[in-house]
């Protein structure tokens, strides 16, 4: 009701604060797409302040991710999602499996790690050096069961099973 009121006076800009936060999941998720085609047809600029991450995600053109009250990362969803400046930003943006280890090579922007014993390769996020510790971040979307040994490859046991509605997909956390 407050956005039709403030709507009403056709303004530039509106002030979002937590604007779905009330919402039951479903609704929420239909609101989302709701409010994105709203601002684009209206050709209004939106600042929203929120604390969920698939909201600022799907709404945002460009976020704002603030870590103490200070800016910790600023760019495009997919900026910050796949190319996070700091490890609280890869955690803040999507879930992850978290591995400490060490730099055993560096090839341009990809970096080798030993973890626990397991040899990773991934994309370094900033500059490195062999021998550093480093925290490796492997988000859940890219993990896939298997039951062979191999490259890439980690054995694990699943401590816990959470099937989600989207795609009915099972996540785990936690690894040994």
């Amino acid at each position: 009701m407050a956005l039709a009121r403030a709507l009403v006076y056709e303004p530039n800009v509106i002030l979002l604060d937590e604007p779905l936060s009330n919402l039951d999941t479903k609704l929420r998720e239909e609101a989302r797409i709701w409010l994105r085609r709203l601002i684009t047809n209206l050709g209004l600029s939106a600042l929203c302040v929120t604390h969920d991450q698939v909201e600022a995600m799907a709404l945002a053109d460009r976020i704002l991710l603030l870590n103490g009250g200070q800016i910790e990362q600023d760019g495009t969803p997919k900026q910050i999602y796949n190319k996070p400046k700091s490890l609280f930003a890869a955690e803040f943006m999507g879930a992850s499996n978290r591995l400490d280890g060490v730099v055993t090579a560096i090839n341009g922007n990809r970096a080798e790690i030993v973890a626990n014993g397991i040899h990773l390769v991934g994309s370094a996020q900033q500059e490195l050096t062999v021998g550093a510790k480093v925290t490796a971040l492997v988000r859940l979307e890219r993990v896939t069961w298997s039951g062979e040994d191999g490259p890439g490859r980690i054995a694990m046991t699943c401590v816990e099973s959470l099937s989600l509605a989207i795609g009915m997909k099972s996540f785990s956390k936690a690894m040994t």
